[in-house]
């Protein structure tokens, strides 16, 4: 199940890839982060807190709105549970508000929408889960910029996803899944990954 679940997190991220060409010579940054995800509500009855790790491409719009950014990007967790493998998998599209943005120190908000897929294989003592399903985010971070194509940033978010659906016997188990993600990561401008692809 892992391996199809990493198989379609792939076909996702290359689809994002795909969707992000037209935007090839905009002004922004790709990010790559870490994250700690803690289910909280009803999903914590199944899935324990884990960690896992994203990516998402960041296109600003300077001339028209200075700080507002649009995104797109995915994130993978393989959440921990008792005696049952479990995987949390998003892509994700949406916006990013930075304020302060000649300073070092930038604060932000952002939000997102997004399709989530869920994969808990079932015990005897717990039942199976398996779907697709839209979902959002909401939350704030701070980016932390000592040079001026390579910051690090960190960040909180709250998630919601509905739609989680028991198999079989248990199909009348529904979940709308709550998380919180605190996550931390480096973000590489443009204008630096052209020059390092170049040599």
């Amino acid at each position: 199940m892992r391996t199809y679940s990493l198989s379609i997190s792939l076909a996702a991220l290359l689809g994002a890839s795909i969707l992000a060409a037209p935007f090839a010579h905009a002004t922004g940054e790709v990010t790559v982060y870490g994250i700690r995800h803690e289910p909280i509500g009803e999903i914590g009855k199944f899935v324990d807190g884990s960690w896992g790790g994203g990516a998402e491409a960041l296109f600003d719009q300077p001339k028209r709105h200075p700080g507002l950014s649009f995104g797109i990007g995915g994130d993978f967790v393989s959440l921990h549970s008792q005696a049952r493998d479990a995987d949390y998998f998003r892509i994700f599209s949406g916006a990013r508000l930075r304020f302060l943005n000649e300073r070092m120190l930038r604060p932000y908000v952002d939000a997102h929408l997004s399709l989530v897929r869920h994969s808990l294989t079932g015990t005897l003592a717990a039942p199976a889960f398996r779907s697709w399903g839209a979902g959002y985010d909401a939350g704030v971070g701070l980016h932390l910029n000592p040079f001026d194509r390579m910051t690090g940033f960190v960040g909180l978010r709250y998630l919601q996803s509905f739609g989680l659906q028991g198999e079989g016997a248990n199909s009348d188990i529904k979940i709308n899944p709550q998380y919180w993600n605190a996550y931390g990561g480096i973000a590489f401008t443009f204008a630096f990954l052209e020059v390092a692809e170049g040599g």
